[in-house]
């Protein structure tokens, strides 16, 4: 039984970027992941921030609010999708009110899935990376 807690202690967990400027709403993003898959999860308030951590790390994963002081998430998205560091990364957008504009700038950013905050739930977060991980395995 000890061999398998120490297996365990080696298995990488998906690392997910979180950028949401509410408070509120960065605890409870948190407390659904905790409820679903483990994550290694890292919360950012603006985009700036989350370029910082995107300049130094790799993430498996994005969480993206779309309102933030510093900017659009959609736009971001954009931003992300033309470099190639990260134009892979699967990105949800959890939005407080997902309308159709919004849906239709997603969908041109590549965004994978986009879903409000109150509907979030961790399957959202296993869709994405089940996504990003056919797309990389069609590539091959």
């Amino acid at each position: 039984m000890g061999n398998a807690a120490i297996a365990y202690e080696h298995v990488r967990l998906p690392k997910c970027l979180l950028v949401e400027d509410s408070d509120f709403d960065r605890r409870r993003i948190s407390r659904v992941l905790d409820r679903g898959r483990r994550v290694d999860l890292n919360s950012v308030p603006s985009l700036s921030q989350a370029r910082y951590f995107l300049a130094r790390d790799r993430f498996d994963v994005i969480l993206l609010d779309n309102a933030l002081p510093d900017g659009l998430g959609v736009d971001f998205a954009l931003e992300l999708r033309q470099d190639a560091r990260h134009a892979a990364v699967p990105i949800v957008m959890v939005s407080d009110y997902p309308t159709p504009f919004i849906y239709d700038k997603a969908m041109a950013a590549k965004i994978n899935i986009v879903v409000s905050k109150d509907d979030f739930q961790p399957k959202h977060l296993r869709d994405a990376l089940k996504q990003a991980g056919a797309r990389s395995s069609a590539r091959m």
